[in-house]
C-alpha cells in the first residue's frame, strides 16, 4: 500500500513546484512613471475646477471626469508633510479652502491620491521651484470633494505674487 501512495505524493509535489511561480502575488508597480504618462494632460486651475463643480456638477463631470489633469499650486514644497490617510488607509494630499465670510473655518475641496504612495513620483523643476502641483485622473466629486487618483507630484516656479 505504501508504494501506491508514493507516485501520488511525488506527483503532488511536482505539481506544486510547477505552479508556485505562477501563483505569486502581483508585485507593486516598479515603473518610474504613472500608467497615464503617455496620454494627453489638461492644465486646470484648482479653484476654477472647484467653482465649475459647485455651479454645475453634471457638466463638470462631462468635461473633466476620466481626464488626466495637471493642477499647479496645490501645496508648498513640503507637500509630503500634508499627506493624510482616508478610512481605507489610502494616502492622499488634501487641499483645504477658507470658507467665504468665515475666516476661522476651512473646508476640504480636493483629495489627490498618490500613485505609489510609499515611493511617490516627483518631477523636479529645473529652475528654482516654489510650489508643488499634481497630475492625476479626475474621478469627479464625492461628498463635495474633488478626487484625483494615481497622482504624481511636480514642483514648479510661480510667477507673480498670486501664490
Amino acid at each position: 500500500m505504501s508504494t501506491s501512495r508514493a507516485p501520488v505524493s511525488w506527483a503532488g509535489c511536482l505539481l506544486l513546484l510547477l505552479c508556485l511561480p505562477t501563483c505569486q502575488r502581483p508585485q507593486e508597480p516598479t515603473e518610474p512613471v504613472p500608467p497615464f504618462s503617455n496620454k494627453r494632460v489638461r492644465d486646470v486651475n484648482l479653484l476654477l475646477l472647484y467653482d465649475i463643480y459647485e455651479t454645475d456638477p453634471t457638466e463638470a463631470d462631462k468635461a473633466f471626469k476620466g481626464k488626466i489633469l495637471s493642477i499647479e499650486k496645490v501645496a508648498d514644497l513640503s507637500w509630503a508633510k500634508a499627506i493624510r490617510r482616508d478610512g481605507n488607509g489610502r494616502q492622499y494630499i488634501p487641499v483645504v479652502r477658507w470658507r467665504s465670510g468665515k475666516p476661522n473655518e476651512t473646508r476640504e475641496i480636493a483629495r489627490f491620491y498618490l500613485y505609489r504612495p510609499e515611493n511617490p513620483i516627483v518631477e523636479e523643476c529645473r529652475w528654482s521651484p516654489q510650489a508643488s502641483g499634481v497630475k492625476g485622473i479626475c474621478k469627479g466629486r464625492w461628498d463635495g470633494v474633488i478626487i484625483l487618483e494615481n497622482c504624481s507630484v511636480f514642483t514648479h516656479f510661480v510667477e507673480g505674487n498670486d501664490w
